[in-house]
């Protein structure tokens, strides 16, 4: 049998318990059907030249090895490419703890064309969360790459609709790093003014595109080393 000061200690204990439940609303998280990243980080045991991080997706992917060579001898280039997007937590999760064990002199950051799942209120709050993750280290450069508009798939001439989402996030962008004096590189003026630079997927580059946006970004980021020795 329960008595009277039992059964009043309980009810405490459960008022207790139930007041100190979550009532946040748990983040939105949108999966595609196949996640990946790709993390390579070199010249760990090495100070003797500025260190780069490329941050990214599968444009990073492809042009990161170019980069790497146009910065041989001025600098060692790492990068962490990965399918995840501005919106998803876990992407800055991921750029936590990789930022928590390595420190880069300069970052570069390329992330719009996933995520089609995140609102863009989404997105625009993982810009300045983004932001203030990257200046982890307060001695780092951040150079902000915008998105390259998407093509209709083997019709290259045309813009496909979700370049509408891209042009709103690319302005997105733009607002957060006019405000924190963040060097944007344009990527998305290479997509508008040359189709002959996609593949037939309407997304990817070919090797003209690709070596084109590697020599947009590296000459970047040799303007950042320049200005920080």
């Amino acid at each position: 049998m329960i008595n009277k000061s039992n059964s009043i200690g309980i009810a405490i204990i459960l008022i207790v318990f139930i007041s100190c439940k979550p009532t946040s609303k748990p983040p939105n998280i949108v999966k595609e059907p196949t996640e990946w990243n790709h993390t390579w980080i070199v010249h760990t045991d090495k100070d003797d030249l500025p260190k780069v991080l490329i941050i990214g997706d599968s444009h990073a992917e492809r042009y990161y090895p170019k980069i790497s060579i146009e910065l041989e001898g001025i600098a060692y280039c790492s990068k962490h490419t990965t399918s995840q997007s501005l919106g998803d937590p876990f992407l800055l999760r991921e750029v936590e703890l990789l930022l928590s064990q390595f420190h880069f002199d300069v970052i570069t950051f390329n992330n719009g064309l996933h995520g089609k799942g995140y609102s863009e209120k989404e997105y625009e709050k993982s810009i300045s969360e983004m932001i203030q993750l990257l200046k982890y280290h307060k001695n780092t450069s951040i150079i902000w790459v915008n998105t390259t508009p998407v093509r209709n798939k083997n019709d290259l001439d045309n813009i496909n609709d979700f370049t509408k989402r891209v042009d709103v996030r690319n302005d997105m962008v733009k607002k957060y790093t006019d405000k924190n004096n963040i060097p944007l590189v344009d990527f998305y003026s290479i997509g508008i003014l040359h189709p002959e630079f996609y593949t037939n997927d309407g997304v990817h580059f070919n090797g003209k595109g690709v070596q084109a946006e590697a020599k947009m970004l590296s000459d970047k980021i040799k303007e950042v080393l320049i200005s920080i020795n």
